[in-house]
């Protein structure tokens, strides 16, 4: 009988704080890389731009991408320093708009990534990384 009250209790407890836990914030941002500075060269002066800022959470991430990029399939991924991998990485497909500037919209789950600084990386499938500094908050 006390066995199977501790088994009642423990389960009772696993489930009350499943219930309160909160879900994840949700929310919406948007990065415009065409302000960046674009660097052909190791040997050019690269001024540090200031980062961008990430919520924790659930967001919908709009990113106006460099002048020229291709409509197609793209790669958004959060790398922590020194990884060759993402973090987590999410896809979505660039278009042009009237404008001429290419958009890429992602859903990025931060949620359980803790507050810092990680670098946001973008990549159409056939290409290799390009990489801004971001901070999550």
């Amino acid at each position: 009988m006390t066995c199977v009250a501790i088994l009642l209790i423990g389960v009772a407890t696993y489930f009350g704080s499943k219930l309160l836990q909160r879900p994840p914030q949700q929310f919406v941002s948007a990065f415009n890389l065409q302000a960046r500075p674009v660097f052909r060269g190791p040997d050019q002066a690269a001024v540090q731009p200031s980062p961008f800022v990430l919520p924790r959470g659930i967001v919908s991430l709009t990113i106006t991408l460099p002048l020229g990029s291709e409509p197609g399939a793209y790669q958004v991924g959060l790398f922590d320093d020194g990884r060759a991998e993402p973090l987590l990485s999410s896809s979505g497909t660039a278009t042009v708009h009237p404008d001429g500037s290419t958009v890429v919209g992602v859903i990025i789950n931060s949620a359980r990534l803790k507050p810092g600084q990680y670098a946001l990386g973008v990549r159409k499938y056939d290409s290799g990384w390009s990489y801004s500094p971001l901070i999550i908050r």
